[in-house]
């Protein structure tokens, strides 16, 4: 992840976006370790299941 991470700062991006998937959360520290934090939730609602 560091390698992965240095190589996006290398390219000059100013973003970088994580998404995890519900039943996933135990990654979430993970990610935190590495500076990543929650900035938006996204709820979902099927229709016609």
């Amino acid at each position: 992840m560091s390698l992965a991470l240095e190589w996006l700062e290398q390219q000059n991006c100013e973003t970088i976006r994580v998404s995890i998937a519900e039943g996933n959360e135990d990654v979430l520290d993970f990610y935190r370790s590495f500076g990543f934090a929650e900035r938006l939730i996204v709820m979902q609602r099927m229709l016609n299941e």
